[in-house]
């Protein structure tokens, strides 16, 4: 990947971390298909690939780990709202202890 498709990457995983999601980069030498067979492997449950068609659209090609073929190119935001969806929603007890700065 060139340098734009690195800057691109770095920034959707900043995003993502920010938002508090597990989030890893595969900056190994390895070609795509290894990349995302090495991330299923590791039982990933979504698998962003992003290549310099991604970075010319500002998409990311989603994948879910169980399946073989993309689920569709989504910007951040897109990806975001649907990570979101998945989100069981938070009990009142752990949003009392978040807003006191504790983790569960």
């Amino acid at each position: 990947m060139g340098n734009e498709a690195n800057e691109f990457t770095e920034q959707v995983y900043n995003t993502l971390m920010i938002r508090d999601y597990s989030v890893h980069i595969d900056n190994s030498g390895d070609n795509f298909n290894r990349k995302i067979r090495n991330a299923q492997i590791e039982a990933y449950n979504y698998i962003g690939v992003i290549g310099k068609e991604e970075v010319n659209s500002g998409t990311v090609n989603l994948r879910k780990r169980d399946e073989e073929k993309e689920i569709g190119k989504f910007t951040v935001s897109e990806i975001i709202n649907l990570f979101d969806s998945l989100k069981p929603p938070k009990s009142k007890k752990r949003e009392e202890m978040e807003k006191l700065g504790l983790k569960i």
